[in-house]
Formats: C-alpha cells, structure tokens, sequence
C-alpha cells in the first residue's frame, strides 16, 4: 500500500480504537466528513492520472494493474462516466 494512504488507513484504525466514546465519535465524524469532501478530489486525479497514462501510450490492460484495478474498470475512469448505483436510472414514483 502507498504510504500515504497507509496514514489514512491507520488514522481510521486509531479513531476506531478511542475509548471515550463522545470522543470517538466526534472524531469519526469529522473524518467522515473529511473523506466525504476529499473524495472528488481524489476520483479527479486518479482520473488525470489515467488519462496521462493513456496519453503516454499504455492500454488499459497495462493500467490496471500499475493502479490496482481491473483493466475493464479503467477505460470507465477515464471516460468519467458514474458506474453501480450512480449510473443505474431511478424509478420514478407512481402516483398510485
């Protein structure tokens, strides 16, 4: 694992194991809310990084495994577009 995201990973781990409970749960809160913000950003620049990727001559076969994904999942990075839930249309509701 990247070691930055070995600190991310840890902090979740020392937050979990905070025995005053206000305690924990404030600060799960606020992680929470700093992953919530964090997260666009990060979809972002893996995006970008895909697409240098891309750019430099690599196919998505080769990208997926530098970036621990399978290759089909690349070509969705790239391309942006909402896959699972997000990309599923929503019933509408009927009036009955």
């Amino acid at each position: 694992m990247d070691e930055r995201a070995q600190r991310i990973h840890d902090a979740i781990t020392e937050i979990t194991q905070i025995e005053d409970p206000q305690v924990r749960a404030k600060a799960a809160t606020e992680a929470l809310k700093a992953i919530h913000e964090g997260n666009s950003t990060l979809a972002e620049a893996r995006r970008d990084g895909v697409k240098e990727l891309r750019a430099a001559g690599l196919s998505y076969r080769a990208i997926g495994p530098l970036i621990g994904v399978h290759f089909s999942r690349v070509k969705q990075l790239e391309s942006g577009e909402p896959t699972g839930i997000h990309a599923r249309p929503r019933k509408e509701k009927t009036g009955e």
